[in-house]
């Protein structure tokens, strides 16, 4: 990923095959905004899932039901997590503020060219 980051995928043998994965190859990783947390403060925590990746706000857009909030990371990509409207009051988010998207690795689906 742009900014050295990398993105852990759990993925099955059969799936593998299937994308005829192949190292240092080309790929989109695809979350849903609703399985990325965003996280302000760990507070001396550590978290099990293995993609936590730091950055900052960039955008907050608040819906009818949820905010979707855009974390830019280092390099320049953007993760889009969705977040309830009690919680962005609560974490007090603000653009420019540092957070980290943290979601788990089979949360990640993966595309290839081909």
């Amino acid at each position: 990923m742009r900014g050295g980051q990398a993105i852990t995928v759990a993925l099955s043998s059969s799936a593998a095959l299937q994308l005829d994965l192949q190292q240092g190859q080309d790929a989109i990783a695809l979350v849903k905004a609703s399985s990325v947390v965003l996280v302000g403060d760990f507070a001396g925590y550590k978290l099990s899932p293995s993609n936590q990746l730091a950055g900052s706000i960039s955008r907050i857009a608040r819906g009818a039901v949820s905010s979707l909030i855009g974390l830019t990371l280092p390099g320049g990509v953007v993760i889009t997590a969705s977040v309830t409207h009690d919680a962005v009051e609560a974490m007090s988010l603000s653009i420019g503020q540092a957070a980290s998207a943290v979601f788990k690795s089979s949360a990640v689906m993966l595309a290839v060219a081909g």
